[in-house]
C-alpha cells in the first residue's frame, strides 16, 4: 500500500505545477499517492510543516529561508529541493490612487503586501524608489491576507497592493485601476515560489523528496510551454471551490491564458538572481549580518540552483 503525502498550497498562479502533477498523473507515475491540501495562508502552512501534518508545500521563496534563520518565528529546518516559479508579483494601483500619485496629492501612500515572509514587500520598495519622492510621500506597507486586498482596495482603505497573480488580477475586474509594475521588470528573474519540506524528510524519505521533484520538475515544464496556457487556465479554474474561496472571489469570466505568460515564468532553474532574497531578509526584525544569510542560502537551496557563497 502506498504511502499519502499531504502537500499544502494557497491556490494561486504559482501553484500550477503542482496541479499539473495531479492532474496529468505525474505523481502517480513516481509512485506517489499526493493530496493537494489548500490552505488559508502561509501561517497555518507553516504550522502544518512543523507539526507533521503536511509533508511539503508550495511557498513564496523567502519562506524557507526566514523560517531556517528564525527570523520573526520559531526556527523551523526547511529546504527547498526545486524553484517551482519566478516572477509572478503584480503591483496594483486604483485609478483613483494612481492619478493622486500623477498629481502629487498624496502624502502617505498605503500599499497592502501579501507578506513579511515574501518578496513583495523589498518588490513594493524597489518600485517606490524609482518614483518621484515628490509624488508618493510617505510609504506604508500593510501585511494583508490576499483574500482582502480586493475589498480593501474597493473601501479605499489602501491606495494599492503587491501580491502574487491573480490576486492583481481578481481586482481589475473589480476596482478600476491598473498594473504598474511586474516583478521581472523590478527584481529580475528572481525565484517566486519554491516547494519546500523539513530537512529531516530527506534522509527519512528520500526516495518521496526525490520522486516529488521529478513529477514537479516535469510539470514545471509543462507549463512553461505557451500551447499549454488555454488548458492550464482551465485547470486553474477547476481549482476554485477552493482556491478561488481563499482569494475571496471568482472568475465568472475566466482566468485569460495570456496571464500565465505575462505574469509567471515556470522551469527556471539554473536562471535565477538569488540577491533579492538576502536584500528582503534585510527588512526583516533581527536579521543576521549578510555574510550569515548567505552561508545559509546553500543549506535551504541546492546548490545546482543556488551557487555557493564565496
Amino acid at each position: 500500500m502506498k504511502n499519502s503525502y499531504r502537500i499544502g498550497c494557497v491556490g494561486l498562479l504559482c501553484d500550477l505545477p503542482l496541479y499539473v502533477a495531479q492532474a496529468r498523473s505525474y505523481f502517480a507515475d513516481e509512485g506517489l499517492a499526493v493530496e493537494l491540501v489548500t490552505e488559508l495562508g502561509w501561517s497555518s502552512i507553516e504550522a502544518k510543516l512543523a507539526s507533521g501534518a503536511l509533508q511539503a508545500a508550495n511557498v513564496p521563496s523567502l519562506f524557507p529561508l526566514a523560517a531556517r534563520l528564525g527570523l520573526g518565528r520559531k526556527p523551523l529546518p526547511l529546504i527547498a529541493p526545486l524553484v517551482t516559479s519566478a516572477n509572478g508579483y503584480g503591483l496594483y494601483l486604483s485609478d483613483k490612487a494612481a492619478l493622486q500619485i500623477d498629481e502629487g496629492s498624496v502624502t502617505e501612500l498605503r500599499l497592502g503586501v501579501e507578506s513579511p515572509f515574501t518578496l513583495a514587500p523589498l518588490f513594493t520598495r524597489l518600485w517606490a524608489r524609482q518614483q518621484p519622492a515628490e509624488k508618493i510621500g510617505k510609504l506604508s506597507l500593510l501585511p494583508l491576507a490576499v483574500s482582502q486586498m480586493r475589498e480593501l482596495l474597493a473601501e479605499g482603505f489602501i491606495h494599492g497592493f503587491a501580491a502574487s497573480e491573480p490576486v492583481p488580477f481578481l481586482a481589475s475586474l473589480s476596482v478600476p485601476g491598473k498594473l504598474v509594475a511586474r516583478g521581472a521588470g523590478i527584481l529580475g528573474p528572481a525565484p517566486h515560489s519554491v516547494l519546500t519540506c523539513p530537512e529531516s524528510l530527506v534522509s527519512e524519505r528520500p526516495d518521496f523528496v526525490a520522486g516529488l521533484r521529478r513529477a514537479l520538475e516535469r510539470a514545471s515544464q509543462y507549463c512553461a510551454k505557451s500551447e499549454h496556457h488555454g488548458e492550464l487556465a482551465h485547470l486553474f479554474l477547476e481549482q476554485k471551490s477552493s482556491a478561488m474561496s481563499t482569494l475571496g472571489s471568482t472568475l465568472v469570466g475566466g482566468l485569460p491564458p495570456r496571464l500565465l505568460a505575462e505574469a509567471m515564468q515556470y522551469n527556471v532553474s539554473g536562471h535565477l538572481n538569488w540577491n533579492p532574497l538576502v536584500a528582503a531578509c534585510q527588512l526583516l526584525p533581527n536579521c543576521p549580518a549578510v555574510p550569515v544569510i548567505s552561508r545559509t542560502l546553500p543549506s535551504v537551496f541546492p546548490e545546482s540552483q543556488c551557487p555557493r557563497a564565496a
